[in-house]
């Protein structure tokens, strides 16, 4: 039900010729709903991110920045948001961001906190 009217609205969109905008958060819900809700896999993920990316019928939110973390993504450790917030964080001139998180902790930019 919902995505038939999801369809309907991508449809009138492009019919209108309009760009329909995805912000960054919209990016980071859309990988936990596709791994904790359908399974999918890390490359799973990477292949529909890229997707959006490719399809001129989206605008996507700081772009550069989302490409960039998609491409850390796949090739590294890490989740998608944890590589996007450290390059918005770093976008916006923050020298490091903290985490908790073991993986994306070890990566430059990021600052693992113990606790």
């Amino acid at each position: 039900m919902q995505a038939g009217r999801v369809a309907e609205l991508f449809e009138e969109a492009e019919l209108r010729e309009e760009p329909i905008f995805i912000g960054q958060i919209v990016l980071c819900e859309l990988c936990w709903v596709l791994k904790a809700v359908y399974g999918f896999k890390k490359a799973q993920i990477c292949l529909a991110l890229q997707g959006l990316l490719d399809d001129g019928t989206f605008y996507i939110e700081e772009r550069p920045l989302a490409e960039k973390a998609l491409e850390l993504y796949t090739r590294h450790a890490g989740q998608f948001p944890d590589h996007l917030l450290g390059l918005v964080a770093k976008h916006h001139g923050a020298t490091t961001t903290y985490t908790f998180d073991k993986e994306i902790g070890k990566f430059a930019g990021f600052t693992l906190l113990r606790w």
